[in-house]
């Protein structure tokens, strides 16, 4: 089942990436195309399919959190990670 004007956040961390595969299969069976926020420390072949937003380890979780949140971008029942400007 997709619903096109929700997106799914998943916030993970390396050292659960052995969980990563199995995950992301059992998701991707019960919501095929369904849009998907990975938040993570570090990148995973598992997450080809979806959104990635990076974050820094060394930030408490709440900064970690909200800095990925701020990154996405909502509009005309889409979701998309925002164009950040470097010089901000």
């Amino acid at each position: 089942m997709i619903i096109n004007n929700l997106a799914i956040v998943v916030n993970t961390h390396s050292s659960m990436k052995d969980l990563w595969e199995m995950f992301v299969n059992e998701f991707e069976i019960y919501f095929p195309k369904q849009k998907i926020f990975f938040f993570s420390d570090k990148d995973s072949k598992f997450f080809f399919n979806h959104r990635v937003i990076l974050y820094k380890k060394s930030d408490d979780f709440t900064s970690q959190y909200y800095n990925c949140l701020k990154k996405i971008k909502y509009s005309k029942n889409n979701y998309e990670i925002k164009k950040i400007n470097k010089n901000i």
